[in-house]
């Protein structure tokens, strides 16, 4: 495959934008090694290395700190999203689903979630002080009530932030801190020293300007900033200075004094490297000069000091690619000096690069792959000593054996295949024409790894094991840990895991297989005592022995992200839909959801609780309280389905659950067939609920479950052609729980019966549909809305009255009062009314209407006297407000506006209680006193859907962030 540098910047640099998370050199196989073997002579009496010393992300990163390390010199760390506690007994984990979570690992075969701490947005990475972790996140949410010219405002901060946690209590994690950091979060680093620490971060913010990457525009104006940060004695965050930085800051690289940020510019194909003065203690920052690299820095191993020696490799992408090394004397920071420059791997793409004291390597890759040494006097003068030709690529280098063999981590494409490689090359020689030593793939067909481009994804460890090579003699005592993902074709699955490499410094070995659910983010060894390994990934923790890497053993697991589509409270049973069933690229797909029934009468526990029965149910089921009963509805197409003629089936369980820990079934209804005309999409899919092309509607009314679909309808051709639906609504009587029936009648509406909404109250359905009209005077288009009630006193319901011409579309019912939002022209745009009726007979009589321009309803909900309106306040300006109205003497008058945030949805109203949902969390106001509404709190987690209130608990299941659950009293935003 021919990757170009080109290719992998636009990736990183789109992945960076979307928050989202989305590149070694190879040839030949690995022999399978033998069983370790006793050796029976030899020394007896041992000095060795400490174990498991780890040479990651770190070590690479950090080359420029040990490069120039004295006794008092400042260490420079670089944040991850996990840190390593207590010995190895607890591992502490920034989770993109359900925030910090601290793991007890101390029994690795029942590894527990001490505490967590939910926090919103997407995770940068942390650091750990003592019993403080300082966390970075982006797409932080962030409400604060303001007082401005005497009314109350709702601030909303969306952007990057720096979080101070305290986890002297690990059982529960509280937050400190947080600053805000205008715009998007790149990187950081932690540098300490002389019992000082500062924290220096890295970030830009989104403009349109000249030129994109990825679809993602570039500017070439001051878009960075570089903000220092000192941690005071109580460990707090200070900020200390500021420097506005122009282009694009993708690249920091620091030691104990000096601080590198490269930025791009790619009309020029170059980067602009700041030189930053970092030696004060107290972190305050100061400028220094700046280099020119002749192409682009992408990574922070293309950056390297060596005693007063700045080193970088770039890359030119545009037109015939070509890459650069070159030396500066930084000794003076404020007046840098061109040192040396090399041109090396024409037409070819970067990948591997690293710098050691008094050499380089780098790999480049087009059809081949050519691996460069090159040797830097201590001025910095280069000379290319040589450049090996193999198959494939290397994306990431790891110096092993005091930097005399270097482990690649890539890909090996010969035989016109792709395989995940780990190589093994000698570099005591720069000149060696052969310096490949072994290399071992992954056996699974076109492998990848997070360890392709996230260079913190592996691990390698020196002095971690003791078992022999293949020859039967040497002894490999270093381990890698590369986690994989891959199509096993015996298995006809996607296969994930982490595969164990051993090495000595003349032989690589491919070990055993650590299999996981999905691949691992970080793969590493908790414990320095004990052979325990770990494979982290965003919704689990694997554990192994790894005593013998031939074959490791499964010790533990935890599921960190458990995906709880629904939830639901059913007496005093909680009963959680853990949606298993997986997605494309998954592994064993387990084929079965699980409901798990705990006791819902646990303030802010249902999510963690331990369930005290499961029920196992056909994926993409949906629950439903049935009159106190636990109704598991699934659909799927029926196998008679055709183009002209689509069938659904239906099934339906009753379950008891009055006990949740033993619940009992209690009927069945199976495969019953109901037809829907719908989007030819319907046959491509295994069920209804996942197919856009069938809509199916659930309402439980008395003793009957409805199944509202849509029929589809068309007339015309072209631009002259319309589309729209009628409504078909099969009924389920639940009257006899031991045999649940499919009742003949159907609810069909006629084809000119356009569906617009349902609504139910008490035991009376109430359904909405609008016909076409001739067209106004103008010329305008014009429709009548419509009203049908269904009697559902028994599920042999009734039809009552006549249809009731309504003006516009049903809001909501109060008894006999009607709310409805209608439409009209004015100067060729739709206005909104808001409408009150009084339902008498067959005829509703409009009592209140209220009328502006400009406005703009989407949601209106009722509580008590009270109607909310959601929508813009001026559509065009879009404001979004949301407005409380009682109607008084026939008018509707305002009572109070609530201002949200953009982009809410109006989940809940009732009692004076509010709750939105926005991208992160649910805001929840307080509008029980007329002009007084505020903002009560905000709590973190996403979800859209199933939000639902009982006992004043509100819960909503937020999928893999759990269910959010939290008190209608509950108040963290504090009034101003």
């Amino acid at each position: 495959m021919n990757l170009s540098l080109h290719y992998r910047l636009a990736r990183r640099a789109w992945l960076l934008l979307s928050t989202a998370l989305l590149s070694a050199c190879g040839g030949g196989g690995g022999t399978p090694a033998p069983a370790p073997t006793q050796l029976l002579s030899g020394k007896t009496e041992f000095v060795s290395a400490r174990p498991n010393s780890s040479i990651n992300a770190d070590l690479m990163t950090m080359q420029s700190a040990t490069a120039n390390a004295s006794a008092n010199a400042r260490k420079v760390e670089e944040g991850d999203i996990y840190r390593v506690l207590d010995d190895g007994k607890t591992i502490v984990n920034l989770n993109q689903h359900r925030g910090l979570q601290v793991i007890d690992i101390a029994n690795p075969a029942q590894p527990k979630i001490l505490g967590r701490l939910a926090l919103p947005g997407n995770p940068v990475e942390m650091y750990r002080q003592g019993e403080k972790l300082y966390v970075l996140q982006n797409n932080w949410q962030e409400y604060r009530r303001l007082r401005q010219d005497g009314k109350e405002s709702l601030e909303n901060y969306a952007g990057g932030a720096l979080l101070v946690i305290d986890i002297s209590q690990r059982t529960a994690p509280r937050q400190l801190q947080s600053v805000r950091m205008p715009g998007y979060i790149q990187t950081s680093r932690l540098a300490s020293g002389a019992g000082q620490s500062a924290l220096y971060v890295a970030a830009f913010q989104y403009a349109a300007a000249p030129g994109s990457i990825g679809g993602m525009q570039i500017t070439n104006g001051e878009q960075a900033v570089l903000q220092s940060f000192a941690l005071d004695a109580n460990g707090l965050l200070q900020e200390k200075s500021r420097l506005n930085l122009s282009g694009y800051l993708q690249v920091l690289q620091a030691n104990g004094e000096r601080l590198l940020a490269a930025r791009l510019d790619f009309a020029t194909q170059s980067s602009q490297i700041s030189l930053i003065d970092i030696s004060r203690a107290d972190g305050v920052m100061s400028a220094g000069g700046v280099v020119t690299a002749k192409g682009m820095v992408t990574h922070k191993r293309q950056l390297h000091i060596q005693d007063g020696i700045l080193r970088v490799v770039s890359a030119r992408t545009a037109g015939l690619p070509e890459n650069h090394v070159q030396t500066f004397d930084i000794s003076n920071l404020a007046a840098p000096k061109a040192v040396d420059a090399k041109t090396f791997g024409a037409g070819q793409s970067l990948f591997a690069t690293t710098f050691l004291p008094d050499r380089a390597f780098f790999v480049t890759y087009l059809r081949q792959d050519p691996f460069h040494s090159f040797s830097i006097s201590p001025g910095g003068v280069l000379r290319e000593e040589a450049e090996f030709v193999v198959s494939g690529w290397n994306d990431f280098f790891a110096p092993v054996n005091n930097h005399q063999q270097l482990i690649g981590i890539g890909v090996n494409d010969a035989n016109n295949k792709r395989k995940l490689a780990l190589s093994l090359y000698d570099i005591r020689q720069l000149n060696n024409p052969n310096p490949l030593l072994m290399r071992a793939e992954v056996e699974l067909d076109s492998a990848w790894s997070n360890a392709n481009w996230d260079d913190k994804a592996f691990s390698v460890l020196e002095n971690a094991a003791n078992v022999l090579a293949a020859d039967g003699v040497t002894r490999e005592t270093g381990l890698a840990l590369l986690p994989f993902s891959g199509w096993n074709t015996a298995a006809q699955t996607y296969q994930h895991g982490v595969q164990i490499f051993s090495f000595s410094a003349t032989t690589l070995s491919k070990r055993g297989v650590m299999l996981t659910n999905e691949q691992a983010e970080r793969s590493f060894m908790p414990q320095s005592a004990q052979p325990l390994a770990a494979a982290l990934s965003h919704t689990g923790l694997a554990l192994f022995d790894a005593s013998n890497p031939n074959h490791p053993v499964a010790r533990g697991s935890l599921s960190l992200a458990r995906n709880i589509s629904q939830f639901s409270v059913i007496g005093q049973t909680g009963v959680r839909y853990h949606a298993r069933s997986r997605s494309w690229g998954s592994a064993a797909n387990p084929g079965r959801d699980q409901l798990e029934l705990v006791q819902a009468a646990q303030a802010g526990q249902v999510d963690s609780a331990a369930a005290l029965s499961v029920i196992e149910v056909a994926p993409q089921s949906t629950i439903h309280n049935a009159g106190g009963k636990l109704a598991v509805l699934h659909t799927e197409v029926s196998p008679a389905s055709t183009a002209q003629n689509r069938k659904v089936l239906v099934s339906l369980t009753l379950f008891d659950v009055s006990n949740p820990a033993q619940p009992r079934e209690l009927g069945r209804l199976l495969n019953q067939e109901i037809s829907l005309a719908a989007s030819p999409y319907i046959l491509d899919c295994m069920s209804v609920d996942i197919c856009g092309g069938v809509t199916l509607d659930v309402r439980v009314i008395g003793d009957a479950i409805l199944l509202a679909g849509r029929r589809a309808h068309s007339e015309g051709v072209g631009e002259a052609s319309r589309h729209w639906q009628s409504y078909e609504i099969s009924v389920i009587d639940l009257r006899n729980p031991a045999a649940p029936l499919m009742l003949p009648d159907k609810i069909i509406s006629a084809a000119d019966q356009e569906a617009v909404t349902l609504h139910t109250d008490g035991a009376m359905l109430w359904l909405n549909y609008r016909k076409n009209e001739r067209a106004d005077a103008a010329g305008m288009p014009q429709a009548k809305y419509w009203l049908q009630r269904y009697d559902f006193s028994t599920p042999q319901w009734r039809k009552v009255g006549q249809d009731v011409n309504l003006p516009g579309e049903l809001a909501g019912v109060a008894g006999n009062q009607l709310y409805s939002k209608d439409f009209h022209w004015s100067g060729g745009q739709i206005e909104q009314s808001l409408n009150q009726s009084t339902l008498q007979g067959d005829l509703a009589y409009l009592q209140a209407s209220l009328r502006n321009s400009g406005q703009s309803w989407h949601e209106i909900a009722l509580d008590g006297a009270r109607v909310l309106a959601s929508g813009y306040r001026n559509a065009q300006a879009g404001k979004p407000s949301v407005e409380v109205y009682t109607v008084q003497n026939k008018a509707f008058v305002l009572e109070n506006t609530i201002a949200p945030p953009s982009w809410t949805s109006l989940r809940y109203a009732k009692d004076g209680k509010l709750l939105l949902s926005d991208w992160y969390g649910v805001l929840l106001f307080d509008y029980s006193q007329s002009n007084q509404a505020y903002a009560q709190a905000w709590h973190a987690g996403a979800g859209y859907n199933g939000l639902s209130v009982h006992n004043n608990q509100v819960y909503l299941p937020a999928g893999l962030g759990g269910i959010v659950q939290f008190d209608l009293q509950s108040a963290n935003l504090n009034a101003p």
